[in-house]
């Protein structure tokens, strides 16, 4: 997809993910937002125990959450961090761009774990880090059972 504005990212929302939208917006859900370049994060609460998170990729012209919304093209919560984006561009920090190389070494790595190693790994960062386990584990089974 071609690079978007946040303009367009609205127009592709219905009449009822627009209000909602907006609703969420202005009720003040979204927050731990950061823009780097054209790409746009952040966290919005909603119906889930954790905060869904969105991104924005502007040059791409690509978006994302982990909500299990799929009856169009946009949700509530990607909506409301467009708006928040155009209304409210203050509450966006700048993310410093960070090097992805150390991230694709990473990555490729993990791509050579055995699954002993993966488990083993898993289990380390449900030690080290569980709120991220816990909310990815959660995400998963929301997506799979739908709503």
């Amino acid at each position: 997809m071609p690079a978007i504005t946040l303009e367009e990212v609205l127009l592709t929302a219905d009449r009822r993910i627009h209000e909602r939208g907006r609703e969420l917006f202005s009720q003040g859900t979204v927050s731990q937002a950061t823009r780097a370049a054209d790409v746009l994060q952040a966290r919005v609460a909603g119906s889930s125990v954790h905060p869904y998170r969105i991104r924005i990729d502007l040059t791409a012209g690509v978006w994302s959450c982990t909500c299990p919304y799929d009856q169009g093209a946009v949700c509530k919560h990607v909506y409301a961090v467009a708006l928040a984006g155009l209304e409210a561009p203050r509450q966006f920090e700048q993310a410093t761009v960070k090097n992805n190389s150390a991230l694709e070494t990473l990555l490729k790595a993990l791509e050579q774990l055995s699954d002993e190693e993966s488990w083993t790994l898993l289990e380390a960062l449900e030690r080290l880090r569980p709120e991220i386990i816990e909310e990815y584990a959660f995400n998963i089974a929301q997506r799979d059972n739908g709503w």
